[in-house]
């Protein structure tokens, strides 16, 4: 850990299958493990991979049930990335000569716990629903200093503050679709 853009990657296609009732229709399937074997292979085609992380902002998870609905796994990592900060890797990745034919992971520098990112935000009200049945023990940590150093990708906001305040923004309850 963290996890490098040569790590190997899963061998198990689907690993999401079975879970749509508490991860919704998409797992049935959804694996990017395909996409970027596609993209790969294609003849003569020049290509680029970016690895997002979970991307939160003032639309998409707004409400950050990614970190508030994983309470109950303090110890976990899971890497994140603002939207801004996501958007500003891809439009580097995009202009950057050094992106042809290459891997990139995006996200944040460094990775807190579930525990340590909900010590800096406000408090939710009531209890924390249960996180998805998956194996904790695995963290889903990347390792974004390939992007950074090779493509100067620097974050265009603090990615604690950015949390912190869209946190204090979105108030008490979790917001719908906030997964």
């Amino acid at each position: 850990m963290p996890l490098s853009e040569d790590a190997p990657l899963r061998s198990i296609l689907y690993p999401y299958r079975g879970m749509e009732a508490q991860l919704g229709a998409y797992a049935r399937d959804y694996d990017k493990v395909l996409a970027e074997a596609a993209v790969r292979d294609a003849p003569g085609l020049d290509w680029t991979i970016l690895r997002l992380p979970k991307v939160y902002g003032p639309e998409e998870n707004g409400g950050l049930g990614t970190v508030y609905g994983f309470a109950a796994v303090p110890d976990w990592r899971w890497t994140h990335g603002h939207v801004e900060n996501v958007g500003a890797a891809i439009a580097a990745a995009t202009l950057h000569p050094d992106a042809r034919n290459a891997v990139f992971n995006v996200g944040e520098a460094q990775t807190p716990t579930m525990g340590e990112r909900l010590a800096r935000l406000p408090p939710r009200d009531g209890e924390a629903p249960a996180p998805p049945p998956f194996d904790y023990r695995q963290p889903l940590v990347t390792d974004t200093s390939r992007i950074r150093r090779a493509l100067g990708v620097a974050d265009v906001v603090d990615e604690a503050e950015a949390m912190a305040a869209l946190a204090a923004s979105a108030g008490s309850p979790a917001r719908a679709g906030d997964a």
